[in-house]
């Protein structure tokens, strides 16, 4: 799902044609989360500690900054800009026993809407948000390689060099290589390059400690 501005936002529309936003509430487990790999498991969980993870999913996300009520709709926006993004969405339940996605999320200025890879949309505080992502823009080495090895293509701004970007080869069965590496590509129309072209890459010490990477998809 791609939010968009009012006036080309195909959900924001007259309020008495508004389509309900689809979402069925699933049960909460009543199960507290761990705060460290020592912190015991709940009474009621007879197991070891739990494993640790960390997320490296790239997510459309926006903050709140105005939200609306009106004859059983909600309105959401998202920035002061003349395009800012928009999302309207019914407050009652399309039958009877659903739960409207707005009362299941509790949405709140300040906060965070989300969309997921998969097209799912979701509310977090800005606590959470804000500890848990960053932007895709201004990224370490580090969060580079991450993205690369979960299949994106990445690229710094300082470089002096536009429109070119890093991919990570992971060789198969019928690869020439055995271990993976990465390469720069340069895309056709190229100036350097205008047929395109590609080349194992290796990273500078000037690369490794930048912080502006991004993300390109």
């Amino acid at each position: 799902m791609e939010l968009q501005s009012k006036e080309s936002n195909p959900l924001f529309h007259d309020p008495d044609t508004l389509p309900p936003l689809r979402i069925t509430a699933k049960p909460t487990p009543h199960i507290k989360p761990m705060s460290d790999t020592t912190t015991p498991p709940p009474s009621n969980i007879k197991c070891r500690a739990w494993n640790r993870w960390q997320s490296h999913k790239v997510v459309q996300a926006d903050k709140i900054t105005q939200i609306e009520e009106a004859d059983g709709t909600m309105t959401i926006t998202m920035g002061d800009e003349p395009d800012a993004p928009v999302l309207v969405t019914s407050t009652l339940p399309a039958v009877e026993g659903e739960i409207p996605w707005p009362v299941r999320h509790k949405p709140q200025v300040g906060g965070y809407l989300v969309i997921y890879e998969d097209g799912y949309l979701s509310y977090s505080p800005a606590e959470a948000f804000e500890k848990g992502y960053r932007s895709i823009h201004g990224l370490t080495f580090g969060d580079a390689i991450a993205a690369l090895k979960a299949g994106k293509r990445v690229c710094r701004a300082g470089w002096n060099g536009k429109g070119m970007w890093i991919n990570a080869q992971f060789p198969d069965e019928h690869s020439k290589m055995t271990l993976p590496y990465l390469y720069i590509e340069y895309p056709s129309g190229h100036p350097a390059y205008p047929k395109g072209s590609r080349v194992p890459w290796l990273a500078s010490q000037t690369d490794m400690l930048a912080e502006d990477w991004q993300i390109l998809d």
